[in-house]
């Protein structure tokens, strides 16, 4: 949450006036307009998701910024470890096995 709150920009008084009217106009209800962190267990370790508003035109930008600060706050920590899924590959007759008859 403390990287979303610097690598996201803030929006405005007027954007969030125009979010809180769009939603009203297509039934959508956003009682949070600040950045928000979601936690899911997967096959493969936790998934984190980061929910924020920014302006369209604004997005890749702001994506690569938090991702960027995200993967230098997990560089400077040693006790953090990424989990990605790993396949082994067993060939039969390798690896000292016998191959069968």
């Amino acid at each position: 949450m403390d990287i979303s709150e610097t690598a996201v920009d803030t929006l405005g008084d007027k954007a969030q006036r125009s979010v809180r009217e769009s939603a009203s106009r297509y039934m959508i209800f956003y009682r949070i307009l600040t950045p928000m962190a979601y936690t899911s267990v997967k096959d493969s370790g936790v998934q984190l998701t980061l929910r924020y508003l920014c302006e369209p035109r604004k997005r890749r930008d702001t994506e690569s910024r938090v991702w960027e600060a995200i993967l230098d706050a997990i560089e400077a920590d040693p006790s953090i470890e990424l989990a990605y899924p790993t396949w082994r590959v067993y060939n039969r007759g390798e690896d000292g096995a016998t191959p069968a008859a």
